[in-house]
């Protein structure tokens, strides 16, 4: 019984592609938002182009970013 279990779980784990490290052709693309746009954002908002729900959104995502220091250069 037991060598059974394990010759199937041999089995099962030899079945398993193996993962192959990326290519030197593959490209990895990051995405962001200036921090220059999500101030203009608030901006638009605090004018009265906005609804109160994408008013917070805007703000927010504003607040984040200058907590995390996000596009802020220091000396």
């Amino acid at each position: 019984m037991l060598a059974t279990l394990l010759s199937a779980l041999l089995l099962q784990s030899a079945a398993v592609p193996a993962l192959s490290p990326l290519d030197s052709a593959e490209t990895i693309v990051v995405t962001g938002v200036r921090l220059s746009d999500l101030a203009a954002a608030v901006e638009r908002c605090a004018a009265g182009g906005c609804t109160p729900r994408r008013d917070i959104v805007a703000s927010i995502r504003y607040a984040e970013a200058l907590f995390r220091g996000v596009g802020v250069r220091r000396a």
